[in-house]
């Protein structure tokens, strides 16, 4: 991604300089981190006059190429980040990534470059390592948004969304990406509304697959069979991982045993109803299964707070589905002594236009 000379004043530029050295293809470790050493203040401000891509933006491209390994890299990173923090949250043009939005977006990339599971686990972690240590130096990284709206979990999940696409194109086995260290670093240093943003990328990247495994458990739920076809998926994995990140912001210190995904995504107002379909279809028992003051996912639902022009039927969709699969429900109480109905009148805004 080198910038030819005629985009730079001959006589301004240094071509030994940070940001020439680390353009480089192949770049010389030794003489970057040499040159940290003398003028990491001053060339820590230097940027790409058409990308905006500045030198902690090429150690991120640049880094599989260190031959010492990643702990050099974030050493000459955080050397870096120490004299000018500000360089870990530079947005370049094209996509409007910082750094940090960088490695989200490649790293998937290591699971197609070897077959090798135990290489491809050593480059996440590094990986990660990286992450974390951008985020040390400027924790603002974690909340910056692409210009596509999307901060750096929801960047990785839509690398992801894009890799298994391609493996199923190319006849290629489902992996599990679920448990990557990236993903896992990510989740634990964002937010809940990053957690949302990310569960909302998930669906938008894969909306088409997640109605076609809707519409085959709605065709087996008609004749009266159980789901087949969800365990393993890659994508229910995926959208379980980033539940419970949610889940760890919604009700800190609750234990895991108290996790449900179910009742989680009835927490979150905003959930696209497909994703809460597949799964209610996944673990139709969780319907029935008591939580945060003795709600079921039912009263999360019709929890769902509505203001003056939002839909109606959207909600009460979701209630009917949900009741439909357990009728029971309706009847149940939670602490406040509240039947799902009762929340549901409690909290509707009747004067909501139930034509959108």
């Amino acid at each position: 991604m080198s910038v030819s000379d005629s985009a730079y004043d001959d006589d301004a530029w240094d071509r030994n300089n940070l940001l020439a050295l680390l353009q480089a293809e192949q770049p010389d470790w030794t003489k970057i981190a040499e040159r940290v050493e003398t003028h990491a203040f001053e060339e820590s401000f230097l940027a790409d006059p058409l990308t905006k891509m500045n030198a902690v933006h090429y150690i991120v491209l640049r880094r599989r190429t260190c031959p010492d390994g990643i702990e050099k890299v974030i050493d000459i990173a955080k050397s870096i980040l120490l004299e000018n923090s500000e360089a870990a949250v530079v947005c370049e043009t094209t996509n409007g990534f910082t750094p940090l939005q960088f490695i989200c977006d490649d790293a998937p990339s290591a699971y197609d470059a070897y077959e090798d599971e135990d290489k491809v686990e050593e480059l996440l972690q590094q990986d990660a390592a990286l992450i974390t240590a951008l985020h040390e130096e400027n924790d603002i990284a974690m909340d910056i948004s692409s210009k596509q709206g999307l901060t750096p979990l929801a960047v990785h999940v839509a690398a992801l969304s894009r890799l298994m696409r391609q493996r199923q194109l190319a006849e290629k086995d489902d992996i599990d990406v679920s448990t990557s260290p990236v993903l896992e670093v990510l989740m634990e240093k964002s937010s809940f509304a990053d957690c949302e943003k990310a569960l909302n990328t998930l669906y938008m990247c894969n909306t088409l697959a997640v109605m076609e495994h809707w519409q085959k458990e709605e065709q087996i739920a008609l004749q009266g069979g159980y789901s087949q076809g969800l365990e393993g998926w890659w994508l229910l994995d995926l959208m379980v991982a980033i539940l419970f990140a949610s889940h760890q912001h919604l009700y800190p210190g609750e234990t895991i045993t108290n996790f449900s995904p179910l009742f989680t995504l009835a927490s979150l107002k905003d959930c696209p109803l497909p994703l809460l379909f597949i799964a209610l279809a996944a673990a139709p028992e969780e319907l029935r299964k008591p939580l945060a003051n003795n709600n079921l996912p039912i009263h999360n639902v019709a929890g769902w707070t509505l203001q003056v022009g939002d839909p109606v039927i959207r909600k009460s969709l979701a209630l009917t589905t949900m009741m439909g699969a357990y009728p029971e429900s309706d009847s149940v109480r939670n602490k406040n002594g509240e039947t799902p109905t009762d929340i549901y009148y409690r909290t509707t805004n009747m004067l909501a236009d139930e034509n959108r």
